[in-house]
């Protein structure tokens, strides 16, 4: 049986080249309103924005309450 050499393969196929025109970002961030350009223009994703926040509420309040460890449904106890 004869085996394809994936290597060799790939060695013929030309290199894909991709480079983001930057008039294109620029326009995409022209059209965006400011709280929303932020985020991306710092290219912060929604974990990275979780975590920047809490360790910032961290810092300002000393400890602060992971999700799971709190029931937020039910409110503070008292």
């Amino acid at each position: 049986m004869k085996m394809l050499n994936r290597e060799k393969i790939l060695e013929r196929l030309d290199r894909i080249k991709y480079q983001k025109d930057e008039e294109d970002r620029e326009e995409q961030l022209g059209q965006m309103n400011l709280a929303g350009v932020l985020l991306p223009l710092a290219k912060i994703d929604h974990e990275h924005e979780y975590e920047l926040c809490h360790d910032v509420a961290k810092h300002i309040l000393g400890v602060v309450p992971e999700p799971d460890e709190e029931d937020f449904d039910t409110g503070p106890e008292e």
